[in-house]
């Protein structure tokens, strides 16, 4: 891809939450993809909710994510946003 000016212009690349697996925990996902060459981290709702569950607050995800250079650079699917109804209460 290239600026208006013909060069080269390097763009993001984003790992998938599954391309790492359901299992990976947030530190281990943001520093596996980070050694690997890319700049941002796709995150399912599920991994959100379960590095909160391993005791993670917003503040120590973004820490890590700044330590590594890395950002979120993607919200994969979310299922059953269109009512209340069709959300569980976890949804909510």
């Amino acid at each position: 891809m290239t600026n208006a000016n013909g060069n080269l212009k390097k763009c993001p690349i984003t790992i998938s939450s599954y391309t790492l697996g359901t299992e990976v925990s947030f530190p281990k996902r943001v520093k596996v993809a980070a050694e690997n060459g890319f700049d941002g981290i796709g995150l399912r709702a599920e991994n959100y909710v379960d590095a909160l569950a391993a005791g993670l607050t917003d503040e120590d995800m973004l820490r890590i994510l700044d330590e590594h250079n890395m950002k979120v650079t993607e919200v994969e699917y979310i299922t059953q946003w269109g009512t209340a109804e069709d959300r569980t209460a976890e949804q909510q």
